[in-house]
């Protein structure tokens, strides 16, 4: 059975994946969390219940010792170490590594050179230097990029995607016809875990899994939202090129931070953001893991009290 450590498990997508860990613990030798010690009070719920909690650096090797596979969600602050904890993952034995992507197909030239997917594709490109030395070494090693789209769950409170949640306002960045694709956490997070049990059908250490719940136009997406809440939001228009402005002077300024948020800004007024068929979700189908649809997501979400 697969022993398997999470980063990033405090993130947004965190408990999603942690909540399916849990609910199919016996299939695994061991369930791990790795963590900084500050944080470690966050986690006493789960180790309660079985799953070991690491306090201590991400790039110190003891910690991976016994797991043969890492599921990283670390966010954007921490996504830069991620090439470093390849290679102390690798040092101490694991063979299997899911790197924070959970987003769009961003391995297609536009996508090449955009700020906020830098991290990303050195993440990529690390990935795959690493996999052919050890091939060469006739060492074991493989890796998986999940490809969902936005997670609605973000999307309904993220600035970086037009949304305005408190003052109940969104803006559109491009045409209000521009097509994404979406998911749910809880479906993501249902097939990476399923899909630790799948093989590789093909000799490539790399496996790309695209799993969208669905496409939908972004004013859609906005007027179903408002039809479940029973809200009327406000609709602005911008544009990208104000958006690219805006990146511009925070970049020259060295705030990181908002030169990202205004580059997803970028990306949320693009035409050809949705993850391009064919997908692979009928593997999923196939182990009992339904997709919702867009209105089925959000009323899942109010239900909870998500929305």
């Amino acid at each position: 059975m697969p022993s398997v450590l999470i980063l990033g498990a405090g993130g947004n997508f965190g408990p999603s994946i942690m909540t399916t860990l849990l609910s199919r613990k016996d299939s695994f030798d061991r369930i791990g969390i790795l963590t900084s010690p500050s944080r470690v009070s966050k986690f006493f719920h789960l180790g309660e219940q079985g799953i070991e909690i690491l306090a201590g650096s991400l790039v110190d090797p003891q910690f991976y010792k016994g797991f043969d596979t890492v599921i990283s969600l670390l966010g954007n602050e921490t996504m830069k170490l991620q090439p470093d904890i390849i290679d102390v993952a690798i040092s101490a034995g694991v063979t299997h590594f899911y790197p924070s992507e959970f987003g769009g197909d961003i391995g297609r030239k536009p996508f090449l050179t955009e700020r906020y997917f830098r991290d990303k594709h050195l993440t990529r490109n690390h990935l795959a230097r690493r996999a052919e030395e050890l091939k060469r070494e006739g060492k074991e090693f493989r890796y998986t990029l999940f490809m969902c789209g936005i997670f609605v769950e973000v999307w309904v409170m993220y600035e970086g995607f037009g949304m305005d949640a408190k003052n109940k306002t969104f803006t559109f960045y491009g045409s209000p016809e521009n097509v994404w694709s979406f998911s749910s956490m809880e479906y993501v997070a249902n097939c990476t875990i399923a899909s630790l049990t799948l093989p590789f059908i093909n000799p490539s250490p790399c496996r790309e899994i695209r799993i969208p719940n669905f496409n939908t136009t972004l004013i859609n997406a906005i007027t179903t939202l408002q039809e479940v809440q029973g809200t009327a939001y406000k609709l602005v228009h911008s544009s990208v090129a104000e958006a690219r402005k805006e990146q511009e002077h925070y970049r020259e300024i060295g705030d990181i931070a908002k030169e990202l948020l205004a580059n997803q800004k970028v990306q949320a007024g693009r035409d050809d953001i949705a993850i391009p068929e064919p997908w692979d979700n009928d593997v999923f189908e196939e182990m009992g893991i339904e997709r919702k649809g867009l209105r089925s997501c959000f009323e899942s979400m109010k239900n909870k009290g998500m929305l």
